[in-house]
């Protein structure tokens, strides 16, 4: 965890109540537009200032949900602007074809809230979970109710973490480090699954139009 990131946290953990509230919200909510930004990070900080610090758990259990809720609601309204305007359905259809969108839009209809309750196990691409739940056209108060129940789990691991550890910034750093690592390899073993499948049907597709 960069020494500089705890600084800011440790001012935060000093301003008061309804300020650091709004900044655990807009962190939050941030972390939907930009994924890159270490909004995990924040989490597990707060579980240890909540042990040490001035932070109340129902404090930031409130604040995260708020930000959250706000995250779900835009990146799923964007993903219902982008089914519905002709300008981005051309631009995708670019990438793929009618036929194969109307097939993952059955898939994620059947098994979209799974991977909704699994999204925030998946850093840098939880937004895009509930971007494909607009364009799927689910109803937005289940994607809602399901996206925050897997905040709430996730939160809370990263709270638990962050409270045992204290101010031991080194084991959070460590705990961070690994956790990254087997995350992103998993996303991308899912991703490589993926190409692959996706590039073996094509070949037998083709093969079958030559014959």
């Amino acid at each position: 965890m960069p020494e500089f990131l705890l600084d800011v946290i440790r001012y935060v953990d000093g301003l008061p109540l309804l300020m650091r509230a709004g900044i655990l919200i807009i962190s939050a909510l941030v972390e939907y537009i930009f994924p890159v930004f270490p909004g995990d990070t924040i989490v597990i900080a707060s579980g240890f200032f909540n042990a040490r610090g001035n932070m109340g758990l129902w404090e930031i259990y409130i604040s995260l949900s708020i930000g959250t809720a706000l995250g779900i609601w835009l990146t799923f309204y964007v993903g219902k602007f982008i089914a519905n305007k002709k300008i981005t359905a051309a631009w995708l259809g670019k990438i793929i074809s009618p036929e194969k969108l109307l097939k993952i839009n059955q898939w994620y209809q059947k098994w979209g809230y799974g991977l909704l309750l699994a999204n925030r196990f998946f850093p840098g691409i939880r937004s895009l979970f509930f971007v494909a739940a607009g364009m799927s056209n689910m109803l937005f108060w289940p994607v809602l109710v399901t996206g925050l129940v897997s905040a709430l789990l996730f939160n809370s691991a990263l709270l638990l973490v962050g409270y045992l550890a204290g101010y031991n910034f080194e084991i959070i750093s460590n705990f961070w480090h690994q956790y990254t690592i087997v995350a992103y390899s998993l996303i991308g073993l899912a991703i490589l699954i993926f190409i692959t499948i996706f590039h073996i049907k094509n070949k037998k597709k083709t093969n079958t139009i030559n014959r």
